[in-house]
């Protein structure tokens, strides 16, 4: 008699589990295509060093567009890690 429902709540368990997991790959997904396409821009840049270390008010508009870019990838893999932890796949600690 307990075997039943205590069934139902197992399978329902694993459902939402599955469903979290498939949320997480989703956003796992879209983030790698937009790493790809704003990490794409920035291959082979050779000033991309000087722009990441001079400091802000030295640098040439250009320099300032490729730190922008770096910045945006940044954020785009930090709010990853932010959604990918809301949703239980990361832990704390890392």
């Amino acid at each position: 008699m307990f075997g039943l429902p205590g069934g139902l709540v197992f399978v329902g368990l694993e459902m939402r589990q599955s469903q979290t997991i498939a949320l997480g790959a989703q956003q796992q997904a879209r983030t790698e295509m937009q790493g790809e396409l704003w990490g794409a821009a920035l291959e082979g840049e050779v000033e991309l060093h000087a722009a990441m270390t001079i400091p802000w008010a030295a640098l040439s508009d250009y320099q300032k567009n490729l730190r922008e870019q770096v910045q945006r990838y940044f954020w785009i893999m930090l709010e990853n890690n932010h959604y990918q932890h809301e949703l239980g796949l990361i832990n704390a600690e890392l």
